[in-house]
């Protein structure tokens, strides 16, 4: 039964909670009840990956911590919210593509700087873990907030804010994460995470968030130059200057290809 006020969860925002609970439970109850060490078999260990252990980044993905509980509440929270209507406007297989790829991506590009800087004693260069969904979250919550730029979301459940607003939001808490690194997924995945949203998180009928902000910004450009005189509008363009003939029309030169005239004269332009 589909309760008033809560999103409807379609197959795909079902399988990624359900992947997220049953390993959180999973790896809690194997770490501080039984002792087996499931955890650290399937935690991103940088230097475990540099040994050939591939698979560290995928079920890293799905991995939060088995001491913290918020953790793994804060992961289940935001994909339940997030997800399911990217899901409607995608389909289920981009949804889930979306969340695994900007994961994946993210934990290559935080494992290339780690194998850059692994002589490095600075955790945010060569951490000794990466673990977590948060980089998957981040590009979810800024292909939300294109998809739904003038709709409103309750930040913290309180304050209200914009989608536009709360992607800009989600941006500045990964560039924070640099000085405040409260994610233990690292700084340097959650901005990749982040910025893979802007760029690929746009429906395909619509442009992406970041183009969606520079056709904004040639819009403006474009309402500036008509307060120019024709003549500054043509030297802007570097476009050559129309041609008048004595008792006729204005000429302009357009530019074609080069190919030869057509022999009918009247298709010339």
């Amino acid at each position: 039964m589909q309760v008033p006020g809560l999103p409807r969860l379609g197959p795909g925002t079902k399988g990624l909670l359900f992947v997220l609970i049953a390993l959180g439970l999973v790896t809690a109850i194997a770490t501080n009840l039984a002792k087996v060490p499931i955890f650290d078999w399937l935690v991103c260990a940088p230097d475990a990956v540099f040994r050939g252990q591939l698979w560290r980044p995928l079920t890293s993905t799905f991995l939060t911590s088995p001491v913290q509980l918020s953790h793994l509440l804060f992961s289940v929270v935001a994909v339940f919210f997030l997800a399911p209507d990217l899901e409607r406007r995608w389909g289920t297989f981009r949804l889930v593509r979306f969340f695994i790829v900007s994961s994946l991506v993210s934990y290559a590009l935080a494992l290339g700087v780690a194998w850059i800087f692994r002589e490095s004693e600075n955790a945010i260069l060569s951490p000794r873990t990466l673990m977590g969904p948060e980089a998957s979250i981040a590009a979810l919550a800024v292909a939300w907030g294109a998809a739904n730029a003038s709709s409103t979301i309750r930040l913290f459940f309180v304050i209200p804010v914009s989608g536009r607003a709360f992607a800009w939001i989600s941006l500045a808490s990964a560039i924070l994460a640099f000085i405040y690194p409260y994610s233990p997924v690292g700084p340097i995945a959650l901005l990749t995470g982040t910025l893979y949203g802007m760029i690929l998180g746009a429906p395909r009928s619509e442009p992406s968030f970041l183009r969606r902000l520079y056709l904004e910004w040639r819009l403006r450009g474009m309402q500036k130059k008509k307060g120019m005189s024709a003549l500054e509008q043509l030297k802007l363009s570097n476009r050559p200057p129309p041609l008048k003939t004595k008792g006729g029309p204005v000429l302009r030169v357009v530019r074609g290809e080069s190919k030869p005239p057509p022999k009918d004269k009247r298709y010339l332009n």
